[in-house]
């Protein structure tokens, strides 16, 4: 016997926003949603509510001082190093705690998936 389909997905997953001209354009997540939504594609479907990856998951893939440049590079000006503060990586206030919460919704997808 299948499982239903389950979708991870939460407004404040559009917080992960990186600028109007970068690729990762929250707008594509919102069309997305709204699209499926109005489709049909997610009737019956409830939304799976990612929590914010805590630093010692994160640090399972990335340095410690990575994730601590990525914390403070709202507040640290323009040489906050690591890539950060480049075109490909801008600095956006919230930055960590949106990669956090994107985090959290790939290892809760993950999760599901494994659990199927």
């Amino acid at each position: 016997m299948s499982k239903p389909a389950e979708v991870v997905w939460d407004e404040s997953m559009l917080g992960y926003d990186m600028g109007d001209d970068h690729p990762l354009n929250p707008v594509r997540l919102d069309l997305t949603i709204r699209l499926a939504t109005a489709l049909g594609v997610l009737d019956g479907v409830t939304p799976r509510r990612p929590e914010p990856a805590a630093d010692d998951l994160i640090e399972r893939v990335h340095d410690a001082g990575y994730v601590a440049a990525v914390r403070a590079a709202p507040d640290a000006g323009s040489d906050v190093g690591h890539g950060l503060g480049t075109p490909d990586n801008p600095v956006f206030p919230g930055m960590h705690e949106a990669s956090a919460l994107v985090v959290g919704g790939s290892v809760l997808a993950a999760d599901l998936i494994a659990d199927r």
